[in-house]
């Protein structure tokens, strides 16, 4: 075995699998296939000339010896990122200026913090914010140099990290809070209650009406408005129900006007994604991950109300996604 078969990317998805017990879990984590992290290891096996995982068992477990190679292994990846962020510290001395861009629900929570830890460090920051669609082509097109939104992309070359995975609630105003209860037997059609949504063809919209279609819920009236403070209104307002992830709803400008209910349904997600086609800003995409795990801790400390409670259920951060 040659020191140049040693990639630590390998090791780090060998470490992934290793500590979720699951390729599945592992690519999940990762942002990549379930064949691409499996693939990966067996590479990794054959350049070693040893087995790394017991196959057979549910999770996932070292054979004997191989905890040791995953001592190793750790150590490895945290020599290599730190000589990457030295590297790429040093480089970064000559970025002036920082186009980011933040999808509305991000903005409302975590603009102002990412400016003031920003501002200091550089001599300029753009910040572009609005909806999830624009902000993502953008960013395609190579206008952001960071990114912080739902469903980006993975490609070669990016660097990605998922920092919250959300579930989807149904929600309305306290006084439907009966209907509600009832909501996959023809919820809120007793009182003609009109569905809420997106104009805009989001990522939100298309998961809430593919799941009405599931279960064979179709509102005959809906509403279709521009934002999510203007759908989480009119829902406060009694003027409908909809369907949103826990950070939107915590948008409105008063939860406590509202019912809410968890949807238990594995394929209806919504991923948080930071990310940068730039190299060189690895330890600033670290810092804003640090400094959004920071805020987020900062909420959930802060309020304690009957929806927010239930709506934490329904948010959980990279280490508690399986």
């Amino acid at each position: 075995m040659n020191l140049q078969d040693l990639q630590p990317s390998a090791f780090l998805t060998f470490i992934k699998v290793a500590e979720r017990g699951s390729f599945t879990a592992a690519s999940k984590e990762l942002g990549v296939s379930q064949s691409a992290v499996s693939q990966t290891v067996e590479k990794l096996e054959e350049k070693l000339g040893r087995p790394l995982l017991e196959r057979g068992s549910r999770p996932l477990v070292l054979t004997g010896a191989e905890r040791e190679v995953l001592r190793c292994a750790r150590r490895f990846v945290e020599e290599a990122r730190l000589m990457q962020n030295s590297l790429n510290l040093q480089e970064n001395r000559e970025v002036k200026t920082l186009r980011l861009g933040l999808s509305e629900v991000v903005d409302g929570f975590f603009s102002d913090k990412l400016e003031q830890f920003l501002i200091p460090k550089l001599q300029s920051v753009e910040v572009q914010t609005g909806l999830i669609p624009q902000i993502l082509e953008n960013f395609e097109n190579g206008l952001l140099d960071i990114a912080v939104a739902p469903d980006i992309s993975d490609r070669p070359g990016r660097i990605r990290h998922l920092i919250l995975e959300e579930s989807y609630f149904v929600l309305c105003n306290k006084k439907f809070s009966e209907e509600l209860r009832s909501f996959e037997k023809d919820a809120f059609r007793g009182v003609e209650l009109p569905f809420i949504s997106y104009r805009s063809n989001s990522a939100d919209r298309r998961k809430a009406q593919s799941f009405l279609r599931r279960i064979g819920l179709n509102s005959t009236v809906s509403y279709e408005l521009e934002n999510t403070r203007s759908v989480i209104r009119a829902v406060e307002n009694g003027l409908g129900w909809t369907i949103l992830p826990p950070l939107n709803i915590l948008l409105g400008d008063d939860t406590c006007l509202l019912s809410v209910r968890k949807i238990d349904d594995p394929s209806l997600k919504k991923r948080l994604f930071i990310a940068t086609d730039r190299p060189m800003l690895n330890p600033i995409i670290e810092e804003l991950e640090g400094l959004f795990f920071e805020t987020f801790d900062f909420l959930c400390g802060h309020d304690s109300s009957e929806v927010f409670n239930t709506l934490k259920t329904g948010m959980n951060l990279p280490e508690h996604i399986s």
